[in-house]
Parts: C-alpha cells; structure tokens; sequence
C-alpha cells in the first residue's frame, strides 16, 4: 500500500545573539511562525518548529570589545536570555539551538566541503580593508566613514543608516577602523564564492530549448543562428577589454567608470546602426529577405547589452555574485516565459527574437534597479589610454576565437540554407552540455591545483593522469551513450522535424569527447607559465580549421563537421606533444591512462545496440538502454578494479561511514 506522507518543517530567521529580542522581532518573525505551526498542529499535521541563536558575525565581537569580554560570554549570556524570552511569551520551539553546537559545525563544514570537493566554488582574491594595529582584515561593520550619496560622517562599509544607501566599504570617503580608528589599507585576502545562478540558469536554458524546439521549425533556428556572430563580435567590440581593466584596477575613479560606460554606449549605437544598414546586404549573402526586418530587431540587444556593463562589472569586482545571480535567473525566466507563449501562439522565428532581446532588456533593467552606481558626466581620455593599452590584446583574441567558433552556422546557411543551419546549431548545442559540464567540473578543480604544485614536476605529472583518467571515466561512456541514444532521444525529445539533425549529433559527440582533455591540456600550459604557447598553438589551429573549411565547404556538411573532428583530435595531439616536452607526459602513457575506460564504454556501447535492436519501440529505448549501458559499464569497471570507480567507491562508503557515526 503506497504511503503519501506531508510533513512540515517551519524555520525562523537567526537572532543574533548580542542582545535581547525586542517586539518588532517578535511581531515581525517569530509570532507569525508560532500562529502557523500551532494552526497545523490543531489540524493534526506531522509539522516541527526550530530555531535558534546566531552565534557568529561582526555585531557579536564588536559588542565583546566594546564590554571588554570575549565573544563567548557575549553569546553564552544573550543566547539563555534569547531562550528564555521565547519560553516565556509562548513560542513553541521543537528545538531551539545555537550555532555554536557540535550538530550544527558539523553539518555546516560538511556541505562546504561537500562542495569545496566537487569543484563548486569559485576561489577569488580581492583587496579587503586590513587594520594594521588591530592586526586583522576588517569586515564592513568594522568599518565607518563618510557617505558618497548623503555625505553622512558615520556610515558602516555595507550601509549608511543616514540614507539607506547600500555600500562596500571601498566607496567610503575617509575610512577608518572601527576597532583603533586608524585609517585601514588594503591587503590581498582570499574569498570563496558559490555561483548560485550556474544551476537554475542551465536548467531554464535546457528546459525552455526543448519546449521552444518542439514548437518551432529548424528554419526558425537557422535564422537566429547565422545571427549570433554578429552579436558576439558586438559584444567584444563594445566592452573593448575595459571590463576586465576595470576589475583589474585597485582603484579604479568615478571618472574612470563614467568614461567607459559613455565609450560602451556609444560604440554600441554606432555598430547597431552600421548592422541596420548591413541588414539588406546580410540577407541577399544568405538569400533569406526576412532577415532584413530579423536583423534590425535583434541587433537592438547590442545598445540594451551596453546599457548594463559598468553594472555588471562592478557586481564582479565587489563579488556581488547571489545580485548577478538573481538578475540572471529572472531575466532569462521572464524571456523564456515570453518566448514560449509568443511560440504557441505561432510566432515563430520571432519568438528566438524575443527570449534574446527580452534576456537583454529585463538584465539591463535589473542591473539598475539592483545597483546604485550611476554615469556622471564626466569623460577623460586618460583613463581611455590607460585601459586600451592592457584590453586590446584580449579584443583581438575574442575576435579571433568568436569568429572561428561561430564560422560553421555562416558556412551552413551560406551554402547550405536555414533549414541544415538549424539541424547543425541545434544538433551542436545539445552535445556540448555534456562536454561543457565535464570540462567545467574538472576545470574548476584542476587549474588552482596545476597551480599550486607548479614548481614540483612530478608531483604535477601525477595530478595531470589522474585527472586524464577521471575525465576519461566520465566523458566516454557519456558521449557514447548518446550516440546510441541519439535517435530515440531527440525524436521524442524535440519531435520527429529534427531527426535529420542526428548524424550531426552523432558526429559532434565524438568532437565533445576531445574537448575536456585539451581543456586540461590549456590550462596545465598555463600554470607553467607557458601562455604564449597556447597562443601559438590557438593560431596554428585555426589555420588548420580555416583550411579545412576552404577545401571542403561544397562537399556537404558531414564534410565540414568531419574536419571539426580532425581539428579536435589534431588540437588533442598537439597538446600531448607539448606535454611529453615539459612533463615526460607522452603518447604511451596518455593512452595507457584512457584506454581502459575508452574500450569499457566501447563494448557497452556495443552490446547495448544489441538490446536497442531488441526492443519494440523508441520509449523503451530511451528509458532502458541507459539503464543497460551504466549496468554494463560500472559492472565492467568494478571486475576489471579501474582505478576511478574504486576512488568512487571508497570516497562513498567513507562518506556513508560518517554519515552513520552522526
């Protein structure tokens, strides 16, 4: 008999624990609580109420030095009094704790480390105020000075309580110390960040792609999709590497930011309006009148993107991160609600349009509303000057990789129409989430390790197969299996229209099984030092890919797509040339390290067609040929005792073990 169980759990916001609770929380918070879980109580529902005091933070030790105490009398007295409080004007607490109790350090290291270990943070040095006499890094309630907007002499480094305004600490005027009241310095400090926006971006991404798929035809796309370029290379155009200056710089002046924003703006208007002249001449190059009117809509996003840069910039450089990503996550919600119900409502190629424009406008929208900084009317050349002679290199660069990345959409709707563009785009963007998401998880981890262990070869050598061969572990049998699948799973996924698009996705799986390995590779080059390596080899390929489009662009697109595969693999070998060079990382040794795992997903892959050719219908295959090939690989891996699955498998029962001893 199925069991359907509706429990509840109520929580309440932390009280600090450096005072009394007073009656706005209590009418505020804890009063409301305490109505809904006796309410739920009264109905006979399973609920539990917790709470507790919140032990850690700034106004604790501040109200410890200013008593002269240490911050554990402070928390020990106020938490019994926090408690008692409660206890006495009713509030039904199941628990009430504290977060200095074992449970609660526990549980509080264990999801950091949880995510620390799989690579889910991003680790960034930043300059912080630092007290010299006090001998520590100030947090911003440590920190009092003048307010830029109200001109406030006691405003904190988060806040000025004068005006509301919210601050960073750096845009006081005349800071100083809150514990000496000495002027601070800045000193390099390190900081870890949790991208809140990665997962819900990607998921909205993916989810409103298949509906928007289903609704639209492969000509739709392709029409969007000669399109991009010209976004992109607008987009480099217009930052111009001033962004990156901008962060780069300690001390970057109101001027400074003004300047580029005005620069940002007008370059932007100036290349809309070059594109709005161009739009007639891109359609006759791909023979598609409609992309006239397509074009002079959807280059609009270039002067929207404009408007938010300095917003976004300064977002980055404060590490505003969970502002960035709220803003993210709505914009592209709205825009992709919006583009769904223009979609069924049989707009067509016009509502591609309108999820990029509306991502644009509803940014640039957020991005004010969420910032308070503010063009003056100030430009200086200097600052110009200053930041041109750092960004051009990183102009070209883009230029160069945009181009080259995006060149197979022209090519396609060039010679090959929308509708083949579509198939391709579609096709290229379903196989690189897998590959993406791999390289990103190994790329997080490995870079700040290749760093670290720089200067002991063989230590770094060792690092290097070990993360050869965990990628290896992953990436094969992941791209295999959708090549298996491949039929099955876009036909039920995005409809039978696409189905031409599965020899493209069969091939470029192969393509995004290169793609995590030489990812390593770069990376692994650029911790020795070796960049400008990495910049010859980027020139050496694209000569080859270019080449290669030359030659083979009218024999047809599984031509094209073939030599994308040999410029991945030739990029591949290319990279283990280099690393034999520096590490004695050669050939015989890389393809010991995959070959394992390559051969393992090659038999499943295999004997999971013989069950594809068994089964009745597509559903069965989509739903049990995976189940038959992970069956057969991880079976596979765990009688030959690789390596992977045995780390697997001991960081499991290790991490049960813990589990079971709380």
């Amino acid at each position: 008999m199925e069991k359907n169980f509706k429990r509840t759990l109520v929580t309440t916001a932390l009280p600090y624990a450096n005072g009394p609770v007073h009656i706005g929380h209590l009418a505020g918070v804890y009063v409301p609580a305490d109505i809904y879980t006796r309410y739920l109580r009264l109905k006979g529902e399973d609920v539990i109420m917790i709470g507790g005091s919140d032990e850690h933070g700034v106004p604790i030790t501040i109200k410890a030095k200013a008593e002269g105490v240490t911050p554990q009398d402070i928390v020990d007295r106020y938490h019994n009094i926090i408690k008692k409080s409660f206890e006495e004007f009713g509030i039904s607490f199941d628990i009430y704790s504290r977060t200095t109790s074992k449970i609660h350090s526990e549980m509080a290291s264990d999801f950091f480390r949880k995510l620390y270990d799989k690579g889910e943070f991003i680790e960034k040095t930043s300059m912080q105020y630092y007290d010299e006499e006090a001998n520590q890094f100030l947090a911003d309630r440590y920190i009092t000075g003048t307010c830029p907007h109200c001109g406030n002499e006691h405003a904190y480094g988060d806040q000025c309580e004068a005006c509301g305004t919210s601050l960073n600490a750096t845009d006081l005027i005349n800071p100083k110390s809150a514990i000496t009241g000495n002027q601070p310095v800045l000193r390099e400090t390190k900081h870890w960040y949790l991208p809140l926006d990665k997962l819900g971006q990607q998921l909205f991404y993916l989810v409103a792609g298949i509906i928007l798929a289903r609704q639209l035809s492969p000509e739709d796309y392709g029409k969007v999709g000669v399109l991009t370029i010209f976004i992109a290379l607008s987009g480099i155009l217009i930052d111009s590497g001033f962004s990156s200056a901008l962060i780069r710089k300690k001390e970057a002046t109101q001027a400074d930011y003004s300047t580029v924003f005005y620069v940002n703006v007008a370059i932007s208007c100036v290349l809309y309006g070059l594109l709005y002249a161009a739009a007639p001449y891109i359609a006759v190059f791909f023979k598609v009148p409609d992309l006239i009117y397509i074009c002079r809509i959807l280059f609009l996003v270039i002067p929207l993107n404009a408007l938010s840069l300095i917003q976004q910039t300064l977002l980055l450089k404060h590490f505003k991160l969970s502002v960035s990503a709220r803003v993210n996550l709505w914009s592209l919600g709205i825009a992709s609600v919006v583009a769904i119900a223009m979609a069924y409502g049989g707009m067509g190629v016009w509502s591609l349009v309108a999820q990029t424009l509306g991502l644009s406008f509803f940014r640039a929208v957020f991005f004010w509303v969420f910032n308070d900084w503010r063009p003056r009317w100030i430009f200086r050349m200097a600052s110009l000057r200053e930041f041109f002679g750092y960004s051009s290199n990183l102009v070209v660069s883009g230029i160069i990789n945009n181009v080259f990345n995006k060149i197979y959409p022209i090519i396609i709707g060039k010679f090959y129409g929308m509708t083949q563009t579509g198939y391709y785009t579609q096709a290229d963007k379903y196989q690189d989430i897998a590959s993406s998401l791999i390289s990103n998880i190994f790329r997080s981890v490995a870079f700040p390790v290749f760093s670290k262990v720089q200067d002991d070869l063989q230590r770094l050598k060792r690092i290097c197969r070990k993360n050869v061969r965990a990628i290896a572990f992953f990436i094969f049998p992941i791209m295999l299996l959708m090549v298996v699948v491949s039929y099955p799973l876009i036909s039920i996924m995005l409809k039978e229209q696409w189905v031409p698009s599965v020899p493209y996705f069969r091939l470029l799986c192969f393509s995004g099984i290169c793609s995590p390995f030489i990812i390593l590779f770069f990376d692994l080059f650029n911790s020795l030092g070796y960049s400008r390596l990495n910049l010859q080899l980027e020139i050496g390929k694209k000569i080859y890919l270019f080449a290669g489009i030359a030659l083979f662009y009218s024999s047809g697109i599984l031509w094209l797509i073939g030599w994308w595969i040999s410029y991945s693999v030739l990029s591949l070998v290319a990279s283990i040339f280099f690393a034999r060079r520096f590490l004695g990382y050669g050939f015989g040794e890389y393809v010991k390290d995959i070959f394992p795992y390559f051969i393992l997903a090659l038999a499943s892959a295999i004997l999971s067609c013989g069950v594809y050719l068994l089964l009745p219908s597509d559903l069965w295959r989509l739903c049990l040929v995976p189940v038959v090939y992970v069956v057969l690989y991880l079976g596979g891996a765990y009688m030959l005792k690789l390596e992977m699955l045995q780390e697997m498998l001991s960081m499991l029962k290790s991490r049960v073990k813990r589990g079971g001893e709380a």
